[in-house]
């Protein structure tokens, strides 16, 4: 019997992640400037407020996306985008890898562009509403946005992984477990996100009074208009998943 191969192990392992080098460039880009902008606003309260969104600070568009109030906040946000991006890559990842590569260097740009948009809709409407007493800061709406994109991704993969799932489930064998765990977690994505959306919406985005309802809610509907469709795109361009 052949024995163990460390390097044939380690390449099944890294087999369904190939393709996702957008994605890995999406986590580094977010943690540097997120983590370089905590170390260097933590000690000075002037310095974040001077890079936090309000009506008198149209620069902050850009810059509060990535300044944050306390570890707490920075950490939520940190470990929302790596599930999100980790979530996104596994349900992908029956997908060839060209898709794969369209799809993760789509995700990248509509990611930051949904959390940037998201900030000048808001400094927009507290413009117009003359909302002079609202401060904003925090990566939320990237975050939001990358789950509206992954939302987005499970329901358009839905039946293809749900059909090699059920394949699996008819012809069980350790070789499926993969087909078994992707489909699973592609339901649960499209299923859960949905139930959660429909019924519990104050839960789903976060509400409570010191929270920007409106970042979140913002990034999750821009993460996913803009993704539903430019992902319809690449999928049936490529005609394989």
């Amino acid at each position: 019997m052949r024995g163990l191969n460390f390097r044939d192990l380690l390449s099944y392992f890294r087999k369904p992640f190939s393709g996702f080098r957008y994605i890995f460039i999406a986590l580094a880009i977010f943690f540097l400037i997120n983590i370089a902008f905590f170390v260097l606003t933590s000690s000075s309260e002037h310095l974040r407020n001077s890079l936090s969104l309000s009506v008198s600070q149209p620069w902050a568009i850009v810059t509060s996306t990535f300044v944050h109030n306390d570890i707490e906040h920075i950490s939520s946000n940190l470990i929302g985008f790596v599930l999100w991006c980790s979530i996104f890559m596994i349900i992908n990842s029956y997908n060839s890898l060209k898709t794969r590569g369209k799809l993760s260097k789509f995700f990248l740009i509509a990611v930051f562009s949904a959390g940037l948009i998201t900030n000048a809709i808001e400094y927009m409407v507290w413009n117009a509403t003359g909302a002079t007493d609202i401060v904003s800061r925090g990566a939320s709406g990237i975050a939001y946005a990358a789950l509206g994109f992954t939302f987005a991704l499970a329901i358009l993969i839905l039946p293809k992984n749900m059909s090699r799932f059920l394949d699996a489930v008819r012809d069980f064998e350790p070789k499926t477990l993969r087909a078994l765990s992707v489909g699973a977690l592609t339901f649960s994505v499209a299923i859960v996100v949905l139930i959660r959306l429909i019924f519990y919406p104050a839960e789903f985005f976060n509400v409570s009074p010191e929270i920007d309802v409106l970042g979140h809610s913002m990034g999750f509907f821009l993460g996913f208009v803009f993704s539903f469709f430019s992902i319809l795109f690449i999928i049936r361009s490529a005609k394989k998943l």
